[in-house]
């Protein structure tokens, strides 16, 4: 951008900032951006693609939105159902988007998406809501699982078609991830396990016991580190050896998150507070950097590239972490 349009761009920004009720100096703040997301009811996820610079929402409404984030502008608005799409999922190697899909109650799936085109392109009936949902590194897979027995569901991300995969024994899997080269598959269970299979033949590789009961189960970039909620605690463990790392209270914790390196915990709370705790080394979480808002916020997503905000209104923010701030709390949101 010239210095007009950086200019043009702050002022627009600040604008947005100020209807959300944020105190904004946009000579000093260096927000992302922050959208009026369209959005009937709820945004009830975000994902960000940063290679793209790309911001995907879902809600209530059944739309996948997706955002370009530099211009601050809607790109695609895809009615993806009638229903609730209460999460959704990015590939990493092409324009594929996995969005779960539901009444609440009776009707659960997983819908996937070509969002370039517009084009649904298979869908996973489920049982129950699902409990995660993840393409794999490489973008050759999609993991999906939910509250059921042998609820571990591997496809191939392009077509859908199942993995031949040996699944006997596995219970209900919270939580699953795929190695870099699509050779492991690494799975958490809520009876309190971690293990480590060969996805070729399903024979296990390594099974170490852990924590059980842990909901909302996410991991960094390498698989080192898994962090989970168990009621009113956030609780880290290491993924190898399967003992704690940290834990925490998180009472009237809605939405949590952490940043690829499991340096940072985001934690959204229901006064509307926001906390980013700084846990690095497996220290327990320093005192945490909070912010306030009063639009009705629900959920917390953490990017490469941003800590993202989702509101129970039709709003949405960004908030960029940098490269000194990925292993450092976040002291750039606004006073």
């Amino acid at each position: 951008m010239n210095g007009l349009a950086v200019q043009t761009y702050r002022l627009l920004l600040s604008i947005a900032l100020a209807a959300a009720g944020l105190p904004v100096d946009p000579g000093t703040l260096s927000v992302k951006a922050v959208v009026s997301s369209g959005h009937r009811g709820a945004v009830l996820d975000m994902a960000e693609d940063v290679e793209r610079g790309l911001l995907f929402s879902v809600g209530e409404d059944g739309f996948l939105r997706v955002w370009d984030t530099s211009a601050g502008t809607l790109m695609r608005r895809i009615a993806v159902t009638r229903q609730e799409a209460p999460s959704v999922a990015l590939d990493p190697a092409a324009s594929l988007a996995a969005v779960a899909v539901t009444d609440g109650v009776h009707s659960f799936a997983v819908d996937v998406w070509d969002w370039d085109a517009g084009k649904r392109l298979y869908s996973i009936p489920l049982e129950s809501a699902p409990l995660f949902v993840r393409f794999s590194r490489s973008g050759s897979y999609l993991l999906c699982g939910d509250m059921q027995w042998d609820s571990l569901h591997v496809v191939h991300s392009l077509d859908g078609t199942p993995v031949p995969f040996h699944r006997e024994g596995f219970g209900m899997v919270g939580f699953a991830e795929a190695s870099r080269t699509d050779a492991t598959l690494m799975t958490y269970q809520p009876s309190g396990r971690v293990a480590y299979w060969d996805i070729a033949t399903g024979n296990l590789i390594k099974d170490v016991p852990t924590v059980g009961g842990l909901v909302n189960v996410r991991t960094s970039d390498d698989r080192a580190s898994l962090v989970g909620q168990s009621g009113d605690e956030i609780i880290g463990i290491d993924a190898v050896s399967g003992e704690i790392r940290f834990r925490f209270d998180a009472g009237g914790i809605v939405s949590m998150d952490i940043s690829g390196d499991a340096g940072q915990i985001a934690c959204l709370y229901s006064d509307g507070s926001l906390q980013v705790r700084n846990a690095a080394g497996g220290a327990l979480p320093s005192p945490p950097v909070a912010e306030r808002f009063d639009w009705r916020p629900r959920l917390v997503r953490v990017t490469p590239d941003a800590v993202l905000v989702g509101a129970m209104t039709a709003r949405s923010a960004l908030f960029p972490r940098t490269a000194t701030q990925r292993s450092s709390p976040v002291t750039s949101l606004p006073e």
